[in-house]
């Protein structure tokens, strides 16, 4: 299987992309590789070891990390989703053109 690998760390970015689901995120952790699947409809965080990776669930067009989480935006309306484990991505804004993460609010 071939995939799209992108390094997801970002920076600097908008102070509020939407509103926030109401549940804490899990700790980020700021050592990992994902990937989005060639056909956008899996988010894949590498395991450390050979070829092994872990499903994270959604789809993506986009994936942006860095101290305050993870988040891929929905390739058909743009929207903003985040990471809150167990494969759950809640919707926390609408579509941007680009999006940054910072390790705050």
């Amino acid at each position: 299987m071939v995939l799209a690998l992108a390094v997801i760390s970002v920076v600097a970015g908008p102070r509020d992309a939407g509103r926030a689901a109401a549940a804490p995120p899990p700790t980020p952790d700021t050592t990992t590789v994902c990937v989005i699947s060639p056909d956008s409809e899996r988010v894949l965080s590498y395991d450390g070891t050979g070829a092994s990776w872990t499903d994270l669930g959604g789809n993506a067009a986009e994936l942006y990390a860095g101290g305050y989480g993870r988040f891929a935006t929905n390739p058909t309306s743009g929207d903003i989703h985040r990471w809150f484990g167990a494969n759950t991505w809640p919707r926390i804004g609408g579509p941007g053109h680009q999006f940054a993460v910072t390790s705050g609010t």
